[in-house]
């Protein structure tokens, strides 16, 4: 008779794509800004830090949940979501 809410990481699977497409592109601008005018995959060491990024997302996201009660939340949740995110991906790296 009633369904239930779908309680997965599949849910928010646009947000996911969204920081997997948003981190990489950070990651371009970062190598850019470092090094040069050069594409980081072409480069062995930040090919495979770049799938790393990846997977570390993927895991952050199942293991964590970060996107749980996302369109309810305030300007201060909110921010504080993403730092608290931020953090744990770059303690991942």
């Amino acid at each position: 008779m009633y369904k239930r809410e779908k309680k997965s990481w599949l849910k928010h699977l646009d947000f996911t794509i969204t920081d997997i497409v948003c981190l990489q592109l950070a990651f371009i601008i970062a190598y850019i800004l470092r090094l040069g005018w050069h594409i980081p995959y072409a480069n062995e060491p930040y090919e495979r830090l770049a799938v790393i990024l990846v997977l570390i997302d993927i895991c952050v996201v199942f293991f964590f949940e970060p996107y749980t009660g996302i369109l309810r939340r305030g300007n201060f949740q909110e921010a504080n979501a993403c730092i608290t995110f931020c953090t744990i991906i770059f303690a991942g790296v």
